[in-house]
């Protein structure tokens, strides 16, 4: 018996150091969690910058007559932008469930910020692109055959938020910077 009463005594202590052990590991395994989730969140923050270039890099090749097919353009591009703003809703969610539970999340504030800033831009580029269809081009033409058209350097120059005067001024610099100048290029 008095084994037994021995075992009890340290079967009650190694009892309590396993809970204590088990605790600190689901209490570990959540703040590695969390830091996780920061880490998550702190890649998010890059999501303007990422929807910008992309929209850069679209805008170009638009400019520069280098899409065949705009309408998949088009669509390519705005999954590609859903899909981002998937992956910021999904961090959000994330380090919500993680801050209810009393870890704290660096860097919510800006993903709060970054998240509407890619609403906006996403809002900015499609605003006015629309898909084309044989009943917008026609509609196109019809306008245009009427003087309500406008000519493509006004509309990048529009879309660019710029002047005329300064899209001009782009495009020539682009031609020296890209093509040598004005020798040999024919865009």
């Amino acid at each position: 018996m008095p084994e037994t009463l021995l075992f009890r005594l340290y079967r009650g202590q190694v009892e309590a150091f396993r809970e204590t052990v088990e605790s600190w590991k689901v209490e570990h395994h959540h703040a590695m969690i969390a830091r996780s989730a920061e880490d998550l969140v702190r890649h998010c923050l890059h999501a303007p910058a990422l929807v910008k270039e992309l929209w850069r890099e679209t805008f170009a090749k638009l400019r520069d007559d280098g899409i065949e097919d705009i309408n998949e353009t088009r669509r390519e591009l705005w999954s590609l932008i859903e899909n981002i703003q998937g992956i910021l809703g999904t961090a959000r969610e994330m380090a919500h469930g993680l801050e209810q539970n009393g870890h704290g999340i660096a860097g919510m504030p800006e993903l709060e910020q970054a998240i509407q800033t890619v609403e906006e831009q996403k809002h900015f580029i499609f605003e006015h692109w629309g898909e084309f269809t044989s009943e917008t081009v026609d509609r196109a033409l019809e306008e245009h055959g009427r003087g309500e058209s406008m000519e493509l350097d006004d509309a990048f120059a529009s879309i660019a938020g710029v002047d005329r005067t300064t899209w001009l001024k782009r495009v020539e610099e682009h031609k020296r910077k890209y093509h040598g100048g004005e020798q040999g290029y024919s865009g």
